[in-house]
């Protein structure tokens, strides 16, 4: 009986191990189709291509982007910082690592590991062009969640790469017909920015040198009681702006749900170790 039951044991163990290595397989795959989206091309930032923008805008491009630099269609980040999966009450902040791709305005990756002792997990967040996924694990062989597959996760995760490719990439959101900015107040713009019929509406408030202090949007996400999808203010603050080969980017962001109302809560604290351009 206790071989039997060891036999058992192992066998789901063997099966939860694969499982694990077919979902870092495709992660994999899809980083390396991410990665090479595009060819690159040696094309230098010129201002010229923003001077029809509102004021806002346009001091948003001049403080992020150098002239002269090169653009850059791909960004790759490691960072640290905290994570929660709490509320706002009790938080229960969780120490977290985590690397990035953004390949805008294809997809993204987001691989983690946070937490500690029995509450570690790993997995990653994921949007491509044939769909997208959440997936972690505890202790890196339990599933403890796993979602994607749908419109309304497809287009959850596409509110969150697109509006971190503003501030990270922000070559990404230049003026096109697909991306059209708007003003909104003195500090105030807004960029519609539409892809495969999904649609994303952001905000920036710039200062008086045009570094992007706030964003905000409204975002489809079922993260509220009832678990339901609808659309929800989201948003975070930006600061610790840094030279990266010509951008200046946040290497401080803190986000969370129902940013601008009492309910805001910041799920979402990091700081940006290492930043890359593949080419």
């Amino acid at each position: 009986m206790l071989l039997t039951i060891g036999i058992i044991l192992f066998l789901i163990l063997l099966g939860l191990l694969g499982w694990r290595f077919m979902d870092e397989q495709e992660t994999k795959k899809v980083w390396a189709e991410l990665k090479n989206t595009k060819d690159y091309k040696e094309e230098l930032f010129d201002p010229t291509r923003i001077e029809t923008l509102p004021e806002p805008a346009k001091r948003f491009f001049r403080f992020a982007i150098k002239e002269g630099t090169p653009i850059h269609p791909i960004i790759e980040l490691d960072m640290s910082g905290e994570f929660s999966l709490g509320s706002k009450e009790k938080p229960n902040y969780m120490p977290m690592t985590a690397k990035q791709i953004i390949s805008p305005p294809h997809g993204f990756i987001w691989k983690v590991s946070a937490g500690s002792g029995l509450m570690r997990f790993v997995g990653s967040d994921a949007c491509h062009p044939d769909g997208s996924w959440s997936r972690f694990w505890l202790f890196g062989f339990i599933p403890i969640a796993r979602a994607g597959g749908n419109k309304d996760h497809k287009l959850s995760s596409f509110g969150r790469y697109m509006s971190e490719a503003v501030f990270w990439l922000p070559s990404a959101v230049f003026p096109s017909e697909n991306i059209v900015w708007q003003k909104l107040g003195p500090d105030h713009a807004q960029a519609t920015i539409t892809h495969n019929g999904m649609e994303l509406i952001v905000e920036l408030i710039v200062d008086k040198q045009g570094a992007p202090t706030t964003i905000r949007f409204q975002r489809w996400t079922n993260a509220n009681p009832e678990g339901v999808f609808r659309m929800q203010h989201f948003g975070g603050y930006l600061s610790d702006f840094k030279n990266f080969d010509g951008y200046m980017l946040p290497t401080s962001i803190e986000a969370g749900n129902n940013f601008g109302t009492n309910q805001y809560f910041p799920f979402f604290k990091v700081k940006v170790l290492k930043i890359d351009f593949p080419r």
